[in-house]
């Protein structure tokens, strides 16, 4: 038995800049990865790579392997695509994707 569905799952990734981020439903992003991925060369098919491991509760994207649902990869002030996924029904991955939404889009050059 799987501790997550993916109906229940959504997606935090950047919108078109690194000043807003957006919420979708992990099963869209999913198919349009693969759909991308299909039109790609075979170079550049890697950036495409996008998948969730229900029974291990983990996402993969692109370089960044294994990362926990209701975590993010770290963003490093690089405004690309995936910042996580989490669990729409568990009140902690909720707050986490507000938190990382907002590390996500803050200019933290000028940060003590």
């Amino acid at each position: 038995m799987t501790k997550y569905k993916i109906e229940n799952l959504v997606v935090l990734e950047y919108a078109s800049n690194t000043c807003w981020t957006k919420v979708r439903d992990a099963k869209e992003v999913q198919e349009e990865m693969q759909s991308l991925r299909e039109k790609k060369s075979k170079e550049d098919r890697g950036y495409y790579e996008f998948s969730i491991d229900l029974d291990k509760g983990t996402w993969c994207w692109w370089k960044y392997k294994g990362i926990k649902i209701g975590e993010s990869r770290y963003t490093g002030g690089h405004g690309e695509r995936i910042i996580g996924v989490y669990d729409r029904t568990n009140t902690s991955h909720l707050s986490s994707l507000a938190h990382e939404s907002i590390n996500a889009t803050t200019d933290w050059s000028n940060a003590d």
